[in-house]
């Protein structure tokens, strides 16, 4: 093996290394799936965009109505659940 080889297989190593540091960096989104007798639900946890940092929303789906509900909080001063919106997935597909 030539210097040459050795050193685009070092280089390469070195951008594997880096793309698995990048994609091990991204949060992940959590999401589950609750079934009652009254209804089916999903729910699943992501960032808020608006009206400030610092700040994290849970989205409510319910299955049968095809609603959505956002509740927002701030893990960061452990502030309660705060409903934000409500809106209706066929609604906005034009449906």
């Amino acid at each position: 093996m030539n210097r040459r080889s050795l050193g685009a297989l070092v280089a390469l190593d070195v951008l594997l290394l880096a793309a698995l540091a990048v994609t091990s960096m991204q949060p992940a989104t959590a999401s589950g799936e609750v079934h009652y007798a009254r209804g089916s639900y999903r729910i699943v946890a992501g960032a808020w965009t608006g009206g400030g940092g610092g700040r994290s929303a849970v989205y409510i789906v319910d299955n049968n109505t095809s609603r959505v509900y956002a509740f927002v909080f701030s893990a960061a001063d452990k502030s309660p659940l705060i409903p934000f919106a409500g809106r209706t997935i066929n609604d906005d597909l034009g449906h």
